[in-house]
C-alpha cells in the first residue's frame, strides 16, 4: 500500500467540524461535514478542527501546560494555525503549524542570540523555507487507532500548508527523551542539539536538552509511513513475543 493511499484512508476516516469564526488552512483536505446538532457531536468518536476563538485557544494551552509542562504565549497561538482534537465535546490533542510570514519560527526562541542564522546557513537553509510543527499534545490512554489518526493528521496538514506555501522543509523538536525518538523517526536531520537558552542564560540541566530536527517535505510521506509501522506495529509485536517468552 503506498504512502499517499494509507495516509488518505486514515483521513477520509476523520470528521471534521467547523467552529464558529474558525478559519480554515487553505490547504486543508474538503472533508468538512454540515454543521452538527449538539446531540449529534457528542456521538463524534474522533474529529479535528482549526481553531482561533479565544476560548479553544486557551483551552489548548491550558491542556498543552499540563501535560508537557511548557508555557506557550497566547499571542503566538494567536498568529499560527492551531489543530486541536476533540471525543464529542472533550478537547484530546492538538498541534500547532507556523510560518516565518505569520510569526517568527518558536523554536529559533530557544538558542542563543544569533545561532539560529549560524544553523541556517550551515544547513543550507532559510527561515523561508520551514513549516514549523510544536506544541504537539495527546490525552494520556487513547486508542491506538486515535493516536495513528493523530500523527498522520499533524504530518498530512504540514505537508499541505508547505505546498500551499511553497514551502520545502518540516520542522519540529522536543526536549524530552521519548517525543525525540519518535519524532527523529520521521525528521532524521539534526537541526541542533543542546542547551535550552532562556532569558535567565543556558540550562544545565542534562535530561532537558532540546533537539531541533528537519526533514524535506518531499520524503515526508514515505518516512512517516515506516516510523508508524515500527512504532505502532513492529515494536509492540515484538514486546509481546518477549514477554510471552
Amino acid at each position: 500500500m503506498s504512502p499517499h493511499l494509507l495516509t488518505q484512508i486514515y483521513i477520509e476516516r476523520l470528521h471534521v467540524l467547523p467552529m464558529e469564526n474558525t478559519y480554515a488552512l487553505p490547504v486543508l483536505p474538503d472533508i468538512f461535514v454540515d454543521a452538527y446538532a449538539p446531540e449529534r457531536v457528542q456521538t463524534l468518536p474522533f474529529y479535528f478542527a482549526v481553531v482561533d476563538t479565544e476560548t479553544e485557544l486557551i483551552r489548548f494551552r491550558e491542556a498543552y501546560r499540563r501535560l508537557s509542562g511548557n508555557e506557550v504565549p497566547m499571542p503566538y497561538l494567536r498568529s499560527a494555525f492551531v489543530i486541536q482534537f476533540y471525543r464529542g465535546w472533550e478537547c484530546v490533542g492538538g498541534f500547532v503549524l507556523n510560518t516565518v510570514e505569520r510569526q517568527p519560527l518558536r523554536y529559533f526562541s530557544y538558542l542563543k542570540p544569533g545561532l539560529a542564522e549560524k544553523l541556517l546557513d550551515a544547513s543550507d537553509l532559510h527561515a523561508a523555507d520551514i513549516v514549523e510543527s510544536c506544541c504537539n499534545w495527546l490525552k494520556p490512554g487513547l486508542p491506538l487507532r486515535y493516536k495513528l489518526q493523530f500523527y498522520l493528521v499533524m504530518l498530512n496538514q504540514a505537508r499541505r500548508l508547505a505546498i500551499g506555501t511553497g514551502k520545502t522543509v518540516l520542522m519540529g523538536g522536543s526536549i524530552e527523551k521519548k517525543v525525540k525518538m519518535l519524532q527523529k523517526m520521521v525528521m532524521s536531520h539534526s537541526f541542533y542539539h543542546g542547551e535550552v537558552f532562556t532569558d535567565g542564560g543556558e540550562t544545565n540541566d542534562d535530561t532537558k536538552l532540546l533537539e531541533i530536527y528537519t526533514t524535506p517535505i518531499r520524503r515526508m510521506r514515505t518516512r512517516l509511513v515506516r516510523a508508524m509501522v515500527r512504532k505502532f506495529i513492529l515494536e509492540p509485536l515484538a514486546h509481546t513475543r518477549f514477554s510471552g517468552q
